[in-house]
């Protein structure tokens, strides 16, 4: 969504904040109930088709069942392309809600935690709470000791990738004595920003962003990819397996052989396979991955969850090598924003070293 221009007076401010807040929770609301519909359309599908199967032939009845599957498909995919679209425009809405709500504070606001802003004033930058009740209690660094870093973070091997500004400043400014010197203070990438860097002369050092420009799209490539099977979550799914196979059985017997309850029967055999399926999809992602190609570096937890994913392209690491923790040992990727502990699987690093042995 576009920039929300703020309005003069303070009580049209707060209700139009009120407003955005209130938008979101009805989109997000949205999303969630018409994801559960679809969901119950496509349950509702198999329960049909296995009833099509069981019971005494009637034309009458074979028409309604075969209607109502109809039905069923066409509501399910219907809901879930509204779901999705819902979805989109929550993360809109949620965007220009929080830039809306950056820019009350203050146009050289930014969000950098759970109502915690940055603001850059002229020559100093301030970490201070939202709320203009404790705006006076804050944070000063003086931005020669400021180093802003441009990062995309990236989900999966591909150029497109999440922006942001990642703010290294000395721990002691924002945290208690003792652990790393430094620390990272992370804020979303948008133009506003760039330019008010631009303004306080402060060099953003990394990945040059797109500054409005569309961002390429490229795909790259992994050479080799090296797999780390999660034992614990495999033999948590075989369980699962057996007992939604035991479920899924026990359902079509009584569908079969029980008359009086032949639509019991059928919606426990399809929630017996619905279980089965997630349990099959589980034990077959049960695996981490690590993945290596000459643009970069791709890790892929187990699971498989959005949210544990990481592509980190060779021109932002600076070194990798071992780190011990307790009695495991990890990979360490050290890049100039922070640095990243991945699994050691074996060839991981004898493969970097032959490929890059100016980072090893």
């Amino acid at each position: 969504m576009k920039e929300i221009a703020l309005p003069q007076e303070d009580a049209a401010r707060k209700k139009k904040a009120r407003s955005l807040r209130a938008l979101r929770k009805f989109t997000g609301g949205a999303m969630f109930v018409l994801a559960i519909l679809a969901i119950a359309c496509l349950i509702g599908v198999l329960v049909v088709v296995i009833l099509t199967q069981t019971g005494e032939r009637d034309p009458a009845r074979d028409t309604l069942l075969y209607i109502l599957t109809g039905a069923f498909a066409g509501g399910a995919v219907v809901l879930a392309l509204a779901a999705f679209g819902t979805g989109v425009l929550t993360q809109r809405v949620q965007e220009a809600e929080l830039d809306y709500l950056e820019r009350l504070c203050g146009e050289d606001c930014f969000y950098v935690g759970d109502g915690t802003v940055a603001q850059f004033g002229g020559s100093e930058l301030f970490i201070r709470s939202e709320s203009e009740q404790y705006k006076k209690a804050r944070i000063r660094i003086p931005y020669r000791e400021v180093i802003c870093h441009s990062v995309c973070t990236r989900k999966a091997p591909r150029e497109k990738g999440k922006w942001s500004v990642v703010l290294e400043v000395p721990a002691h400014y924002v945290q208690k004595r003792g652990g790393a010197p430094k620390a990272f203070i992370e804020t979303d990438g948008k133009e506003r920003l760039y330019r008010i860097l631009e303004e306080r002369g402060l060099r953003l050092q990394g990945e040059r962003p797109p500054r409005g420009a569309k961002q390429a799209d490229t795909r790259f490539p992994l050479t080799a990819k090296l797999l780390l099977p999660d034992e614990k979550k495999r033999r948590r799914n075989l369980i699962y397996i057996v007992l939604s196979a035991v479920l899924m059985a026990a359902g079509a017997l009584v569908a079969v052989f029980w008359q009086e309850a032949t639509l019991v029967g059928a919606i426990v055999c399809v929630l017996g396979g619905v279980f089965l399926a997630r349990s099959i999809a589980g034990f077959v992602r049960a695996k981490g991955m690590l993945g290596l190609g000459e643009a970069g570096l791709y890790w892929r937890e187990s699971g498989d969850a959005v949210a544990d994913k990481l592509f980190l392209k060779w021109e932002v690491v600076c070194s990798v090598g071992y780190e011990t923790a307790g009695e495991k040992r990890y990979l360490a990727v050290v890049c100039p924003f922070g640095t990243y502990h991945l699994p050691d699987i074996e060839g991981a690093y004898e493969w970097i070293a032959q490929m890059h042995p100016e980072l090893v």
